[in-house]
């Protein structure tokens, strides 16, 4: 007779979703952490964070919060954005140019949100 093995279970397989509407940002991101597969969605609903995903993108505070909250990973797309470039489309070339990096935050929400009138 055997007896079944008591094997700690396998962590699940992390994911890698970068959040953006813009091809240039996907593109160098799956450029960046090749060959891990990476998805990408235009746009990211707290209900639908998962823990076991690493997000990429620019976020809002807010959304940044919910990602850490859920224990998931939030990295954040930053860059040397000069002002002329501001709201145009950025290929992957461009992003290397202007010194793109994923730094990955921490991000707690400390308060309650101030309202209209309660002052």
């Amino acid at each position: 007779m055997t007896t079944p093995l008591n094997l700690p279970a396998q962590p699940p397989q992390r994911r890698h979703l970068v959040i953006t509407r813009h091809p240039g940002a996907v593109q160098w991101v799956r450029h960046l952490l090749s060959p891990t597969a990476v998805e990408s969605l235009p746009h990211l609903h707290t209900q639908d964070i998962d823990p076991n995903v690493s997000y990429y993108g620019v976020f809002p505070l807010n959304l940044a919060a919910a990602i850490c909250a859920a224990g998931a990973e939030c990295w954040a797309l930053t860059l040397d954005m000069p002002p002329e470039l501001r709201g145009q489309e950025l290929s992957a070339e461009q992003l290397r140019a202007l010194n793109a990096t994923l730094v990955r935050y921490d991000v707690q929400r400390v308060g309650d949100p101030l309202k209209a009138g309660a002052n």
